[in-house]
């Protein structure tokens, strides 16, 4: 199950303010963790994709974010400087696509990656259902051509399709 990003075909108005206002609040919370000292990226995916278990790296679903190679860089430097502990994720399910922010954090380090990414709502019912069953979800940022930035484990899939 792959599922292409919001801008990938002709938005709908509606579409088009859900993503601004996404971007918007990428752009609020990068902010407010640097005023508060961290070490802050926000990343806008290009593509984010849904995998049943065994499609892709794990035996449990994943959500696979493509990220540019810019911010994949910097991602690079975050995570080589050891891995997150917190997981927030922000989102908006009331509408199609679903928009979403991802919190990848680390407070000893004090460091935070936030990416921004979007799933059609027809097929995150299935895979909610599946990451519930598996008891979690993996998240995987990677770039265009297929390179691993970094991958978590999620033990708490409710945090991504909560009921």
């Amino acid at each position: 199950m792959k599922l292409s990003h919001p801008c990938d075909d002709v938005m709908t108005d509606d579409e088009t303010v859900g993503w601004k206002e996404t971007l918007a609040e990428l752009d609020r919370l990068g902010t407010e963790y640097r005023a508060d000292g961290w070490d802050a990226v926000t990343v806008q995916a290009g593509h984010t994709a849904v995998l049943a278990p065994g499609e892709g790296e794990f035996e449990s679903p994943e959500l696979v974010y493509t990220v540019p190679d810019d911010s994949a860089d910097e991602l690079q430097t975050m995570f080589g400087a050891g891995e997150p502990t917190r997981f927030t994720v922000y989102l908006d399910g009331t509408r199609s696509p679903q928009y979403h922010i991802l919190e990848l954090a680390d407070p000893e380090q004090s460091v935070v990656a936030l990416v921004a990414g979007a799933l059609d709502q027809s097929q995150v019912d299935g895979f909610g259902e599946t990451a519930r069953e598996a008891g979690r979800v993996h998240t995987r940022l990677r770039r265009l051509d297929g390179t691993r930035v970094g991958a978590f484990r999620h033990d708490d899939p409710t945090v991504f399709f909560p009921d």
